[in-house]
């Protein structure tokens, strides 16, 4: 286990993307920015045998490709 904390109330323009089995908020997004996105999990530990975490790797590099960011 990597982390201590969660997220209690999210702020006004965040929206839950990702919710654990307990309930706990894992990732958050802003609908108001194409790629906006915090999550409470460590993608690059286990991007090589977890689809989800290689999915959240692909979208950020197309999100940079197709915007120039």
């Amino acid at each position: 286990m990597c982390h201590h904390q969660a997220v209690k109330d999210i702020a006004p323009k965040l929206k839950a993307m990702a919710i654990s089995e307990d309930g706990l908020i894992e990732a958050l997004y802003s609908p108001d920015y194409q790629f906006l996105w915090a999550v409470q999990w460590h993608p690059e530990f286990s991007f090589q045998s977890d689809n989800n975490s290689m999915n959240i790797f692909n979208a950020f590099i197309d999100a940079m490709k197709y915007n120039n960011l």
